[in-house]
């Protein structure tokens, strides 16, 4: 059988030479975008073996570099290790030593009994809100959470959680944290309330005062050998004076922030949570440190900068209820109230 053969440009071809020179038709057609993706794949390769030839990297590829890095935090430069948890240990111990010098703050969670589970899961986001505010201050507070976990609670009229159960909440949401135990300035303290109380107070020589808004007597400074008492509670202002009762029952003074004092939250509830509270004495006790002596002013500040926006009364509102109101305004008032007092808070302070 004589083979096929033509004339292409002046060459003779045949079938073989055909079948070499034009692709199958099942191949795949590389595009613009696939050829500018692996030439910048190629040259990120060549980067990368350029860089672990001048730094003498152990890996054999940036895949499994990374994959080591996030394993083991083994894929930089192993050189570069030491001197990072050095200076973090000398950032850590700058940051203790600062904390030595200021003001105890000691959350009561003994109140598990009385709250429900998602109230108990809310108390500890809010620990964990007070722990990234303190973090960032210059000079930071010592943060202390007395968490018993052998169900020594504080209970008001309600049955007793059996102690697995009480152990369960909100420590357990605290220990899903992977570096709880790295935090700085945090301490778990697993004894009752009294006991660390008593310890404070006979051993260190410390006063120990309970922070509630039910207190007649209002705090307008903070001392650095002092321990201060946040009752770690959301309870939707179910339990009324439950604080003061309880600091009443250990012996213990009260005290209140001067919210009312200087600013004019309206009809809202002086109840904060207990990151607002600790935001709070963290700002003022940065002014305490630079000035030396806060004023009102200063609580002025840092309470319009710290309260919710919900809990500040608008400085248009202050002449509202004069006759030069209109009836819209008014009635836009009233519902702005009723709204609001259905909100509930925690941590009476």
């Amino acid at each position: 059988m004589v083979p096929c053969c033509g004339v292409w440009g002046g060459r003779a071809l045949d079938s073989e030479s055909v079948k070499e020179d034009v692709p199958p038709f099942d191949a795949p057609v590389e595009s613009n975008r696939q050829r500018k993706r692996n030439k910048r794949r190629e040259q990120k390769k060549e980067k990368w073996l350029r860089k672990k030839s001048s730094h003498g990297g152990a890996s054999s590829s940036p895949t499994e570099g990374s994959a080591d890095q996030a394993a083991c935090d083994g894929g930089r430069s192993t050189t570069q290790n030491p001197l990072r948890r050095e200076r973090n240990a000398m950032m850590r111990a700058d940051t203790e030593a600062k904390a030595l010098m200021s003001p105890l703050i000691l959350f009561d969670c003994e109140f598990r009994a009385e709250m429900h589970t998602r109230e108990n899961t809310s108390l500890a986001q809010q620990l964990m809100f007070c722990y990234g505010a303190n973090k960032k201050c210059e000079w930071p507070l010592r943060l202390v959470t007395a968490c018993p976990q052998d169900g020594d609670m504080h209970r008001v009229g309600h049955i007793p959680l059996p102690a697995p159960l009480a152990m369960v909440v909100p420590y357990q949401h605290l220990k899903k944290n992977s570096g709880l135990s790295q935090w700085t300035c945090f301490t778990l303290d697993h004894r009752p309330l009294r006991t660390i109380c008593a310890d404070q107070q006979q051993q260190q020589q410390r006063q120990v005062v309970y922070l509630t808004a039910d207190s007649e007597d209002t705090m307008w400074s903070f001392e650095p050998d002092t321990v201060y008492i946040i009752g770690g509670l959301v309870d939707k202002n179910r339990h009324k004076n439950i604080t003061k009762d309880k600091a009443a029952e250990l012996g213990l003074r009260t005290a209140r922030l001067p919210l009312g004092e200087v600013v004019d939250m309206g009809d809202h509830s002086k109840v904060l949570t207990v990151n607002h509270v600790l935001e709070i004495m963290a700002h003022l006790w940065q002014h305490q440190r630079s000035k030396k002596s806060v004023t009102e002013e200063d609580w002025r500040e840092v309470c319009l900068e710290c309260l919710p926006g919900r809990k500040k009364k608008k400085v248009g509102d202050a002449n509202s209820d004069g006759a030069g109101s209109s009836p819209q305004t008014k009635r836009q008032k009233v519902s702005t109230t009723d709204e609001d007092d259905g909100e509930g808070e925690a941590s009476p302070v």
